[in-house]
């Protein structure tokens, strides 16, 4: 049985990205740690080894703490000079996989038919075929049109035989190859190819990660009319007024506004039917924590939150001396920044029964992401 060893490239600047790619955060996981976690998880693979910028070292450390007995290198000056420490301080190994770890969303598969490739061939280049029109430029000008058909773009993983690739890089006199396929080439022969998947795809610049989640909206809407003898909630904080509004629970019209922009954008059902205004369980329960088991009925179909707005419209009372500490009170429950909350306040012109000071309607978004 062939021991297989995963090399995991984290030792950028990250300068198009503007921080270290590594340590950003996709839903709350960064980047090097969800990498490592499909490595980790696949029993074919013996050990990892992560090549590191020594500036970042220790926070990447951090990153992958749950991770047991992965080897941390130190990278070099350039991709070639990283991997090649790599290939020379990783233990003794039969196949060495080299991945780049701002690939994050490889897959499984992909990475077991590249220690098949490598074991039946010697060597595995994952690849895609090119989608884009392909051209030779000089001076600013295009001077060949290339056939697109017979041409590909690469990706990581790329997989060897070790004691190949340690072999074509020992023989090379110097490290202008961007990738381990043309060492290989170079120095070994023609490398076998496998064709992969456009989702693999490689972090580079903020756009890429933008690219890569998948955004819903949702739009809430709830009105309350006022009543004696009940405290004013807004946003989970008391407002001082001489009514409240009516409601089977604590009637937080902008948190209930809020719930349902969630429960939109997720593809659920109203607040009504989840949280009955016949239930005795509810009956003047705090919307704050109605909010929270919302959150996790989000969370339960794979999505996050990201930001949200809020439109309350009332003609009285004066809600911006709140304004503070609403959006507060709501980026603590929420699990958000405060930058991530938008909350405006308008009035009806007299117009209608909000107008007539009867009562406080909110019209919420909500946006949502998931990989």
């Amino acid at each position: 049985m062939n021991k297989v060893t995963a090399v995991i490239l984290a030792a950028g600047n990250s300068e198009r990205f503007g921080v270290n790619k590594m340590l950003f955060k996709l839903n709350n996981e960064s980047v090097i740690k969800k990498c490592v976690n499909v490595f980790y998880n696949i029993k074919e693979i013996d050990s990892i080894a992560v090549v590191c910028n020594l500036k970042y070292m220790d926070d990447i450390k951090n990153e992958l703490k749950d991770f047991k007995e992965i080897q941390f290198i130190q990278g070099g000056e350039t991709r070639f000079h990283s991997v090649y420490n790599a290939l020379k301080g990783i233990l003794k190994t039969d196949i060495v996989i080299i991945h780049d770890g701002a690939r994050a969303f490889v897959k499984k598969d992909i990475i077991l038919k590249n220690i098949e490739y490598a074991e039946k061939f010697g060597s595995c280049i994952t690849c895609v075929k090119s989608v884009d029109s392909v051209y030779k430029t000089h001076n600013g000008v295009i001077t060949e049109s290339l056939n697109r058909e017979d041409l590909i773009n690469i990706q990581t993983p790329q997989t060897f035989r070790f004691n190949e690739i340690k072999k074509a890089y020992d023989l090379c006199e110097n490290n202008n190859f961007t990738d381990d396929s043309a060492v290989y080439l170079k120095h070994i022969g023609p490398p076998h190819i496998l064709h992969g998947e456009y989702s693999n795809k490689k972090i580079t610049v903020k756009e890429d990660v933008y690219n890569m989640q998948d955004f819903r909206i949702g739009n809430g809407y709830d009105v309350h009319k006022f009543s004696k003898n009940r405290k004013l909630i807004l946003g989970g904080v008391e407002i001082e007024y001489e009514l409240g509004l009516l409601g089977h629970s604590d009637a937080d019209v902008l948190i209930h506004s809020i719930m349902d922009a969630l429960l939109s954008a997720a593809g659920l059902r109203d607040i009504g039917f989840y949280f009955s205004d016949t239930d005795a369980e509810y009956k003047n329960a705090d919307s704050s924590i109605l909010l929270n088991k919302v959150l996790n009925m989000i969370k339960e179909k794979g999505f996050l939150l990201n930001n949200v707005t809020a439109t309350i419209i009332a003609e009285k009372p004066k809600f911006t001396p709140y304004y503070d500490k609403i959006k507060e009170n709501l980026s603590i429950v929420l699990g958000i920044n405060k930058d991530k909350i938008g909350l405006t306040f308008n009035t009806k012109e007299n117009l209608g029964s909000i107008g007539r000071g009867e009562g406080i309607e909110v019209i919420s978004n909500a946006l949502l992401y998931k990989e």
